[in-house]
């Protein structure tokens, strides 16, 4: 029957349209089922859709029952046994992953209205080139009544008898509202604690007023960029987001105990989390509150609350990651021992995942004397072994430049291992290395989005290997020597005697830098898709020159797949990775680039294998992997691959949706049928080089193809 989608600004109307269209279908008795999504942490926050099952608007009394609450899947599952003539709404429709748009067309296609209020931008990508009406609500400036709406502000949580709200603004009201919110930040910074009528801020704050004030914690950023790192490798970031495939939001939780003005929250919340900040100073939360509403933009619930009432009150709260830093030894300075103690077993039972903590120390002057307990590296190590972690980290201070030593605990084993190589190649000191030491590095790649991420991640789970996430240092090589070195502006005269130096040293040089990212492995090397592109032409045959005994490793997955992914995936403004034409020569020129490459070498230093037989069983391609390099298969690989298997980590987003399983394709709903024909012209010939078609199949895929683009141009005329 229909597609509708309900878009604009908060408070312009959408759940107001959408709850009159459920009431007055419900008036004439036809069928009505209304959905919202339980996967969102907003949502399972807000009592009135968690427990009274309610969706509502701002027109007072205006509301209509949620019949569904459920996840994406089981959203998808309703939909499929819902009959034509029903109309279904999607209230808050962002919250689902982008996936269920494939169950929205299909199911206006077989004679359901669908309504979908407030879509997110990836959800309006995939409806692109498919038949759905757009009603964009529009409303007027909140402030002055007269311009045109264009933004909104979250306006801040002052209480109970103030709930946090939106309003909309105008280009010119946002600016005034604005910059009368930074001077009022300011002031109150100044005025605030700890040092009153002082230029000093406690925590960093994205104001440039603020730039030349004196930091009481500089190093913010430094355990910022740990912390990024460590949820990176353990792989609950992807990139810049913590998100999961073609989603807009994360199902991710985090929450900061002793959050000050929200340093943390914020960069969290920028990674994709749901984040919560507690801190007992309300003049501290009311900032946080401000710099959220008027400086960053962003969405993060701020709770005031003594932290021991905050995490006794809240022990049935599980976040995936955790931190306090430096506040349980206040709370035993204010209180008593016990108290400290208690919310420090509190706050690794409320982790789920990655606990980060800071604590002071005895022998710091400000503590000297004070403290009830003896607390240095030890104590907290100790404390820290009875908290269920699999494994504990300690970024040492001196090393990277911190004002006190942070620890980090890590429950899931897989994660703890992946960890583990963050704190190896941040900290950087030369150790010793094995006796063993390979002289010569293991180099993954293949066409961007083939699985290489996944492939360094099994890799790096075996405790005698290391392989660097696209450092590129191979490029690097290969320019210095290839490029840079036959530019008469950089290099003339001794040229060729210059180059063969290089060629000498490059080798030591590269080898002494991976030494010092894991003194600990035996097995190094970079993985990097990049090695077997055009503008990177013969690197990979200059590595084997540098490098005599280098192995590779390169895996191939089928183009159909990789080409969607390349269109799919987005840059951070919004354009696709690579257009369409490029997408399908990217996958035809690496693979055919890269496998000539290998199929040269001797077996022992080449090994190929295929994305799709590594998801269908990732231990037995594991254990191949492992066979070439000439290594056991550890248990902790094991464990890793059986985790993946039972459930799948996305590694490189975006990827799709990992319920439709990691082997399924999406082509076909993701191009068009005249694209289709035009993506099998571009692949078809490499398609069968490489084994995912043969001949045959591949002519009557054409023609399949072919002959459903006519019958949807006859039916089109």
């Amino acid at each position: 029957m229909s597609l509708t989608v309900l878009t604009g600004l908060p408070g312009s109307g959408k759940s107001k349209y959408l709850i009159e269209q459920v009431l007055e279908a419900r008036e004439q008795s036809r069928p009505v089922k209304t959905f919202e999504c339980s996967e969102s942490p907003w949502l399972q926050a807000d009592e009135y859709v968690r427990d009274w099952r309610l969706i509502g608007s701002r027109v007072d009394g205006l509301k209509c029952a949620l019949d569904h609450f459920v996840s994406t899947a089981e959203a998808e599952d309703i939909l499929n046994g819902t009959p034509p003539g029903a109309l279904v709404a999607f209230e808050e429709a962002h919250y689902f992953d982008a996936a269920i748009v494939s169950s929205w067309l299909e199911a206006s296609g077989r004679g359901l209205d669908v309504l979908v209020a407030r879509p997110s931008d990836s959800q309006l990508a995939r409806l692109d080139g498919n038949a759905y009406e757009e009603l964009k609500f529009g409303l007027q400036c909140g402030r002055c009544g007269v311009r045109e709406a264009v933004t909104f502000v979250l306006l801040p949580d002052a209480g109970p008898d103030h709930p946090e709200s939106t309003t909309a603004l105008c280009e010119v009201c946002d600016a005034e509202v604005t910059a009368e919110a930074r001077s009022e930040i300011v002031d109150r910074l100044e005025r605030g604690s700890p040092y009153p009528g002082e230029k000093t801020i406690y925590q960093p704050v994205e104001l440039e007023e603020c730039a030349d004030w004196w930091c009481l914690r500089p190093d913010s950023e430094k355990r910022f960029e740990i912390m990024a790192q460590v949820l990176r490798d353990a792989g609950l970031v992807v990139g810049d987001r913590g998100v999961l495939e073609d989603s807009d939001w994360s199902s991710l939780r985090y929450v900061d105990i002793g959050c000050n003005t929200g340093f943390f929250c914020s960069r969290l919340r920028v990674l994709g989390f749901y984040v919560e900040g507690v801190d007992v100073v309300q003049e501290d939360i009311e900032l946080a509150r401000l710099l959220g509403s008027f400086v960053r933009r962003q969405k993060i619930n701020y709770v005031i609350s003594d932290c021991y009432e905050y995490l006794r009150d809240t022990r049935d709260q599980v976040f995936d990651v955790t931190s306090a830093f430096s506040v349980f030894q206040w709370l035993m300075l204010q209180r008593t021992a016990e108290h400290g103690l208690e919310c420090i077993d509190w706050l690794f039972e409320k982790t789920g995942r990655i606990c980060f903590l800071e604590m002071g120390y005895n022998d710091e002057p400000f503590y000297d004397g004070k403290l009830p307990l003896e607390i240095d590296r030890p104590w907290v190590e100790e404390r820290m072994q009875r908290g269920a972690f699999a494994d504990i980290l300690v970024f040492d201070a001196a090393e990277h430049g911190l004002q006190r030593d942070l620890f980090v605990g890590i429950k899931e084993p897989a994660l703890a291992r992946a960890a583990a190589r963050t704190a190896q190649s941040q900290r950087g000191a030369m150790t010793g290395s094995p006796a063993n030491f390979e002289p010569d590095p293991i180099v993954v790649y293949g066409a961007p989005r083939s699985g290489t991420t996944y492939v360094q991640r099994i890799l790096n789970v075996h405790p005698d290997v290391f392989i660097s996430h696209e450092s590129r240092v191979f490029a690097w090589l290969h320019h210095s020597l290839k490029v840079l070195a036959q530019d008469d502006r950089l290099l003339i005269t001794y040229r060729e005697d210059f180059v063969q130096h290089l060629r000498a040293e490059f080798p030591r040089v590269i080898r002494d830098f991976y030494r010092k990212l894991a003194p600990e492995a035996s097995q190094w090397g970079d993985k990097n898709p990049h090695y077997a592109d055009g503008p990177n032409a013969g690197c990979l045959d200059l590595i084997v020159e540098v490098f005599p005994g280098a192995r590779f490793i390169h895996i191939i997955r089928d183009g159909r797949d990789v080409v969607s992914s390349l269109v799919r995936k987005r840059d951070p403004n919004g354009n696709p990775w690579a257009t369409f034409e490029a997408a399908h020569h990217t996958w035809t020129s690496h693979t055919d680039r890269g496998a000539v490459f290998g199929r040269a070498l001797p077996p022992n230093q080449y090994f190929e294998f295929y994305y799709e037989d590594l998801v269908a069983d990732d231990l037995a391609v594991a254990g191949e992997l492992f066979r070439f390099l000439g290594l056991e298969l550890d248990p902790e690989v094991e464990v890793f691959c059986r985790s993946e298997q039972d459930e799948r980590t996305p590694f490189s987003g975006p990827t799709r949706d990992l319920k439709e399983g990691i082997a399924a394709s999406d082509w076909p709903q993701l191009f068009k049928l005249e694209e289709q024909v035009r993506s099998l012209e571009l692949l078809g010939a490499h398609l069968v080089r490489y084994g995912y078609e043969t001949e045959a199949s591949l002519a009557q895929l054409k023609e399949r193809t072919a002959n459903a683009l006519a019958s949807e141009h006859a039916t089109s005329v």
